[in-house]
């Protein structure tokens, strides 16, 4: 079992205990009248041990606190008061520099800072928040590697009263690849009680967000940009072009040659929204573009018939055709009917169109009605311009 600690103390000047006096680990003080008293202890192998000195010995400079500062002649600063070990201020925590009680090292380029520690930089310094409008602390943090490129990390607070809310909040910044990055603010709960929460946010200004493309379908959010590139999309009435076959109340349409590809008449336009498109008569001369066609033609008493639209200049060429349709659909009495072509093309260079009508048999393309007043319509075309 091991030996209880034990205190013992002598009162006799400068009679240390004896190897017998103590037991090892026991301590023993020696009284000395004025002067300062002596402490004892017993090692394991039976040698007394002094624990203490005579600091009257000492000089002024050789018992004093570790200094952790890079400058030899700065004052070191503990707190003799009971219970306290630091005073406010020491190591450059809570405290700024002042006279006699230099807590920071002082400096004057924040990018010149040598080695890891706290740096006290006046205003007007060099590379320091706010622009050297107020004096600031630093703590500098050194990474590892070569000069010119090591990791390093600095945090800066204000020291006088900065002349603006955003100067007044700490900053930091980092060195990497061989370069200082900008200042920027340490967030605070002031400036995130700012911020809009994630879900259901109520922004105000001009937020933005990121457009998608126009074939987008799905829950990003559409910006006014997308919507404008949608509508561009969209035809206009400025893109569209109207014409028709037209004659006076009571007179029908042309007459129709038998197996022939009868041309129909297109001279009458009714809006003209598409810029350098025009009637020719016989035929729409179109721009390079691409178009959706929308057209019909009327036949009656020709038996079966097919209507088409055909390019013929500067080549001919069938575009699209149309539906087939009868005029004698039960054999019997003859009726009116229409041919109809829908679908879209696309010109490359300045382009006539016309529509082409195909009969079996001799009759009229289009029956008038002859309503006083009124004139008679026969065939017509629309065309859209989408692209």
């Amino acid at each position: 079992m091991s030996n209880p600690i034990q205190t013992k103390r002598n009162s006799t000047p400068n009679n240390p205990p004896s190897s017998s006096d103590i037991l090892e680990g026991e301590l023993a003080i020696n009284f000395n009248g004025t002067s300062p008293p002596k402490l004892y202890t017993k090692d394991s192998g039976g040698v007394i041990k002094e624990l203490t000195f005579d600091v009257s010995t000492l000089s002024t400079t050789a018992f004093q606190p570790y200094n952790h500062q890079v400058a030899a002649t700065l004052v070191r600063e503990l707190d003799s008061t009971p219970d306290h070990v630091l005073l406010v201020g020491a190591f450059g925590l809570g405290g700024t520099n002042t006279a006699g009680k230099q807590l920071c090292v002082e400096w004057t380029d924040a990018n010149s800072i040598p080695a890891t520690g706290m740096y006290h930089l006046a205003a007007a310094s060099s590379n320091i928040p706010g622009g050297g409008a107020y004096a600031v602390n630093i703590f500098h943090v050194a990474g590892s590697g070569t000069t010119g490129s090591t990791t390093k990390t600095q945090f800066a607070y204000p020291i006088a009263a900065p002349s603006t809310s955003d100067n007044a909040v700490p900053k930091y910044r980092s060195f990497i690849s061989s370069a200082w990055t900008a200042w920027e603010s340490l967030v605070n709960q002031t400036q995130l009680a700012l911020k809009a929460p994630l879900a259901s946010p109520v922004f105000t200004g001009n937020p933005t967000a990121p457009t998608p493309a126009t074939s987008d379908n799905d829950t990003t959010i559409a910006t006014t940009a997308f919507v404008q590139n949608v509508l561009a999309g969209v035809p206009s009435v400025s893109s569209l072009f109207i014409c028709r076959e037209q004659a006076n109340s009571g007179i029908n349409g042309p007459a129709a040659a038998a197996a022939t590809w009868n041309v129909r008449s297109l001279g009458t336009v009714i809006f003209d929204g598409i810029q350098d498109a025009v009637s020719g008569g016989s035929y729409v001369q179109l721009p390079p573009g691409k178009y959706l066609i929308e057209a019909t033609a009327p036949a009656m008493d020709v038996l079966d018939h097919k209507a088409k639209l055909v390019s013929i200049a500067p080549a001919v060429a069938d575009l699209l055709l149309g539906t087939s349709e009868s005029t004698t659909p039960d054999g019997a009495a003859a009726v009116q009917s229409r041919s109809w072509i829908t679908g879209v093309i696309e010109l490359l260079v300045t382009t006539q169109v016309q529509i082409q009508h195909w009969t079996e048999g001799s009759g009229i393309l289009g029956k008038a009605t002859a309503i006083t007043g009124y004139v008679e319509v026969y065939a017509t075309m629309k065309i859209t311009k989408i692209a």
